[in-house]
C-alpha cells in the first residue's frame, strides 16, 4: 500500500502554492513553469527536464501541452507561466543555446537541465514528492484512470494503486465521521 504523507501537504499547501505561482509574488519564470507542471499536471523531474518546445504550442488564442501524445489545451491562468517562459529569453542568449530545443535548458551545451538541478529549485517553495502525489490521488478519484495513463504519460497500473490508495483514504475519512 502507498504511504500517504502527501494528504496533508495536498489539502494545506496546493492552492496556496497555486495562487503564489499565478500572482508572481517571487518566483521566475522557471520555478513558476516547474511548480505549474508538478502541481496540475503531477508530473515528474525527469519528464519535466526533458521536455521540447516542440510539444508545447502556444498561439495567440490558446496554448497545447503534450506530455505523453495527447495535447492538453491550457486556458487562463493555467497557460501564463509557459507563455511568460516562451516569451522570455530564459537561458538562450550564449552561444551555447542559440536554437535549442529544451524547455528548460540546461548549461552544457545541447543539454537540457540536470532533474535533480529542478528538484533543488522547487525544494524551497514546495516538497514536490508530496505535491505530485497529492495530485495524482486527486485526479485518479476525478478522472477514469485509463485517459489520466494516456493524457499525463503513467503507467495504468501506477494510477491504479494511486486510485486504490485514494479510495482507501476517503473510506477511512468518511468512517471517522459516521461514527
Amino acid at each position: 500500500m502507498l504511504e500517504e504523507p502527501h494528504r496533508e501537504w495536498q489539502l494545506t499547501n496546493r492552492m496556496p502554492s497555486l495562487r503564489r505561482s499565478f500572482t508572481k509574488a517571487r518566483f521566475t519564470l522557471v520555478i513558476d513553469s516547474l511548480q505549474f507542471l508538478v502541481i496540475v499536471f503531477a508530473q515528474q523531474a525527469e519528464d519535466i527536464a526533458s521536455l521540447t518546445w516542440d510539444r508545447v504550442t502556444i498561439t495567440a488564442d490558446k496554448a497545447t501541452v503534450d506530455l505523453a501524445g495527447l495535447p492538453i489545451e491550457l486556458h487562463s491562468p493555467l497557460d501564463e507561466p509557459l507563455r511568460a517562459l516562451a516569451a522570455s529569453s530564459y537561458n538562450g542568449q550564449t552561444a551555447a543555446h542559440p536554437n535549442s530545443p529544451w524547455v528548460f535548458r540546461g548549461y552544457r551545451p545541447g543539454a537540457h537541465i540536470a532533474p535533480a538541478h529542478l528538484r533543488s529549485k522547487l525544494k524551497p517553495i514546495l516538497a514536490a514528492l508530496e505535491a505530485r502525489l497529492g495530485t495524482l490521488n486527486e485526479l485518479t478519484q476525478t478522472t477514469p484512470i485509463a485517459i489520466l495513463a494516456e493524457t499525463l504519460g503513467y503507467h495504468p497500473q501506477t494510477l491504479e494503486a494511486h486510485a486504490k490508495a485514494s479510495a482507501a483514504t476517503y473510506a477511512r475519512y468518511v468512517g471517522t465521521k459516521l461514527e
